[in-house]
């Protein structure tokens, strides 16, 4: 796409990630169509969960307030590459979160390196892809 200002979609994109790390934050898995597209294609650990339904539909399995009474998702170092009306981003996250549930007083923490490739159409901005892969964790256990 022409006339686009690659600074503005860098920032449209880095929003976009903490937008997601935030509907995790508050458990809405149901407003997660707001960051992904209906097609998305998500694999977290080597695990692929295929399309927006599913992609929610895990998150109100695995995300609930049951087991999880408090969590914090952050995104940082951005490398994101743009060409045309697609962008290719890496970022490292972090997550903590608090036990709920037969899992009160517990803290678990995880890191890792998250690759998204994200659609630049003429407003806004969706993921279609997404990888994470974490590379430790820590406990309270």
């Amino acid at each position: 796409m022409e006339n686009r200002d690659i600074h503005e979609d860098r920032w449209l994109i880095q929003q976009l990630l903490c937008r997601w790390c935030g509907l995790v934050d508050q458990h809405a898995s149901n407003s997660m169509g707001e960051v992904f597209t209906d097609d998305v294609i998500g694999v977290y650990n080597g695990m692929e969960v295929p399309g927006l339904k599913q992609l929610i539909d895990s998150g109100n399995e695995n995300m609930t307030r049951d087991t999880i009474a408090c969590t914090k998702h952050n995104v940082l170092n951005f490398r994101i590459e743009i060409e045309g009306d697609a962008a290719h981003c890496v970022t490292n996250y972090y997550a903590v979160h608090q036990g709920a549930g037969d899992f009160a007083g517990e803290i678990y923490s995880m890191g890792g390196t998250m690759t998204n490739c994200v659609a630049l159409p003429p407003v806004g901005a969706s993921i279609g892809e997404t990888t994470r892969r974490s590379s430790w964790r820590e406990t309270t256990e």
